[in-house]
């Protein structure tokens, strides 16, 4: 993605995954709201200074953030960086991301309803400044053929439908439990890797 293009995907409300360090163990990666100005090249949330989350923001010095869509055609942006914390306002900084996330009328009724718990919980802004990006557009095409997920279809027994993921759009042929594996050539039409996988299903009786 271009930084303009980045910009306007992270500017629409996406759900954010934060990573955060947590000791000796795996990292906390949680789902929680978010906000980016462009124009400073600072991406912010809030939580509560109480919460796991806030404490161990509180011991750390950079974070990660990743943002995708689920909806074709898959993207994705992951930024890294330092931050800083700050007291948060709930009326200022809260109330923006429910207005943004809920809208005005949901958004002021969640602060009203969250407020004391939030006051509580000792909120707090934490400000990101991305150094490191990471961006992913599955619309895009490299070499006059669709970018995204390798040319190949895969399924294991624990499944019970074949997914071909050799194009930007995924596609579903539903089959009873087996195990098939079909490699199709990069450029293999999403229609003709699905007739293999078929065929190979009906060899193998799970078709």
């Amino acid at each position: 993605m271009t930084d303009q293009e980045r910009a306007a995907f992270l500017a629409q409300p996406h759900i954010g995954i934060l990573s955060i360090a947590d000791g000796a163990g795996g990292p906390l990666a949680i789902p929680i709201w978010y906000e980016y100005a462009a124009d400073e090249n600072v991406l912010w949330i809030t939580t509560g200074g109480k919460s796991r989350k806030g404490r161990l923001l509180k011991n750390v010095e950079r974070i990660s953030l990743c943002v995708h869509s689920e909806a074709p055609h898959y993207m994705y942006v992951s930024v890294e960086g330092p931050i800083s914390i700050d007291a948060a306002d709930t009326d200022r900084d809260t109330r923006h991301l429910a207005h943004r996330y809920l809208g005005i009328e949901r958004g002021d009724a969640y602060i009203t309803a969250m407020r004391d718990f939030m006051e509580q919980s000792e909120p707090i802004l934490v400000r990101m400044r991305p150094e490191r990006w990471l961006t992913f557009d599955a619309s895009k095409e490299r070499g006059g053929r669709p970018t995204g997920l390798n040319q190949s279809f895969a399924t294991t027994d624990l499944s019970s439908v074949c997914i071909v993921t050799g194009q930007v759009d995924p596609v579903q042929l539903a089959y009873t439990p087996g195990n098939a594996s079909v490699k199709a050539p990069t450029g293999t039409s999403v229609k003709e890797t699905g007739r293999r996988c078929r065929q190979v299903c009906r060899r193998q009786g799970t078709r």
